[in-house]
């Protein structure tokens, strides 16, 4: 596989995980990892090394009023149910000060 190729496979990944990202940056990564992607051409596998290498560059998304905030949640295929359900908590927490919200407040409009 050349780099081109790989370039485009890896590209194509990342939108389908819908994972934002610079053309430019994933063609760094990409060339200066090229030694050790020869060895182990899996896209998928550098798909994730990428996005784990870039994910602290995502804006997170905080709520800024009463209504509900839409947020996307990027996972590595292979996390678990575990792992996804502890990164939700992790966020629900931070998010409601390590408590739950109490059904009186979810109910409010």
């Amino acid at each position: 596989m050349t780099l081109t190729d790989f370039l485009a496979a890896v590209e194509s990944d990342l939108r389908l995980r819908g994972f934002p990202f610079s053309r430019a940056a994933l063609e760094a990564f990409v060339s200066s990892s090229w030694p050790l992607i020869e060895d182990d051409p899996d896209p998928a596998r550098w798909a994730s090394a990428f996005l784990e290498a870039h994910r602290q560059e995502q804006p997170e998304t905080v709520p800024t009023s009463d209504k509900p905030a839409l947020v996307r949640f990027d996972f590595p295929r292979q996390a678990t149910a575990q792992e996804i359900f502890e990164s939700l908590t992790r966020l629900r927490d931070r998010h409601f000060g390590n408590r739950s919200p109490s059904t009186a407040e979810q109910a409010q409009p």
